[in-house]
């Protein structure tokens, strides 16, 4: 996926990759046609490269007003995202791209069902995928049929966690299209969140925060995709699955648990996978306190792949009875606090015993389906 997050500064209006006022877009509405001829120029090297990009992202975080040097970007108001949209849909038409228009990379997901704040930049799961919108996507051919956003500043409280992500559903519901979800961006910022930014923690405190969010992304969101920002960092915060020092050649490199935990869900999902529901008579499987339980079928309807988080301060057995499938045997993966359980593989379970979760800790269970 290539992404900008700004126009080239030559198209700009200040001639700047950030923006002056923040209420608009930093580029004029005769310059919407060179900008997406420079997206195709750029995906089209990429091709010659041998890397083809299969989705363009032109807009990121369009919500926030970027002014000031500090980085690049600029706002998009909705009506603009449509224009350059449809430029851009024309021309990889036109010469034949085999790539998606990926679109908006909203900066919080609440963007995606209410105008919030923003009046002219939310609200864009009915703006773009709403056949009753003037500025509606949903029947260009090279539009991708997915909506994506960023994680950032609704991940706590619990509360907030759970509410924001069941409204996104809802209103993917109500599309007239049918519409995925993409999880396109987090990662640890300011000191808005129960676990701070600042500070690098490579233990399993900022994993087991990060594994609640994506268990939530999924299943009440139902997020298709989940992104992480970023992979190596040389800085004194939480950004990184992998820290290096800051040096030109050489130097020490460290995981983290936040590596291994994402990998519970990245090893194991792999695309094509689907999601199931998971139930209980006696017991909560999406407790932020407590046990967190998801599971998913692969594509080849082979195996079953249930993660089950205990954020809870002690030990717990649970028994997994998969519906219309009978599993031979668990094989499971430890992602905890202890040195050495970074995805470590535990003995086999035979399909019909308990499993125990120990506490603060990710386990992930592999079944193969008789």
């Amino acid at each position: 996926l290539g992404f900008t997050n700004s126009p080239p500064i030559q198209l700009t209006k200040n001639g700047n990759a950030y923006s002056s006022n923040g209420e608009e877009a930093n580029i004029s509405k005769k310059n919407f046609l060179p900008f997406s001829k420079f997206l195709i120029d750029v995906a089209r090297q990429f091709e010659k490269e041998g890397i083809p990009f299969k989705y363009l992202s032109p807009f990121n975080e369009p919500q926030w007003d970027w002014t000031g040097n500090g980085q690049e970007g600029t706002p998009f108001r909705n009506h603009e995202i449509f224009a350059v949209t449809k430029i851009l849909d024309s021309l990889i038409t036109a010469e034949k791209l085999n790539v998606k228009i990926q679109i908006a990379e909203a900066a919080k997901l609440n963007y995606l069902y209410e105008t919030a704040d923003k009046s002219t930049r939310g609200n864009q799961i009915y703006e773009f995928f709403n056949d009753q919108s003037p500025l509606f996507l949903g029947a260009l051919p090279n539009v991708d049929n997915v909506i994506s956003g960023h994680s950032y500043f609704t991940s706590a409280p619990a509360a907030t966690l759970k509410s924001v992500r069941g409204k996104v559903a809802e209103s993917l519901g109500n599309s007239s299209i049918p519409l995925e979800f993409w999880q396109s961006e987090y990662c640890f910022l300011g000191d808005e969140e129960e676990v701070k930014g600042s500070g690098k923690d490579t233990g399993i405190t900022p994993a087991l925060y990060v594994a609640r969010l994506i268990h939530h992304d999924l299943v009440l969101a139902s997020a298709s995709a989940w992104h992480w920002w970023l992979a190596v960092s040389v800085y004194d915060y939480k950004d990184g699955l992998i820290y290096t020092e800051k040096n030109k050649t050489d130097g020490a490199i460290e995981d983290s648990k936040l590596l291994w935990a994402l990998g519970n869900y990245s090893r194991f999902i792999r695309p094509g996978a689907q999601r199931i529901d998971v139930t209980s008579e006696n017991l909560d499987v999406n407790n932020v306190n407590q046990l967190m339980i998801s599971s998913y079928v692969d594509a080849n309807n082979q195996d079953v792949v249930t993660v089950i988080i205990n954020n809870g301060n002690s030990d717990s057995s649970i028994k997994l009875h998969p519906e219309g499938a009978q599993i031979k045997s668990w094989q499971p993966y430890i992602t905890g606090p202890n040195e050495g359980e970074e995805l470590k593989p535990l003995s086999k379970i035979n399909g019909d015993e308990p499993v125990v979760i120990p506490k603060k800790s990710i386990v992930t269970l592999v079944g193969q389906m008789l």
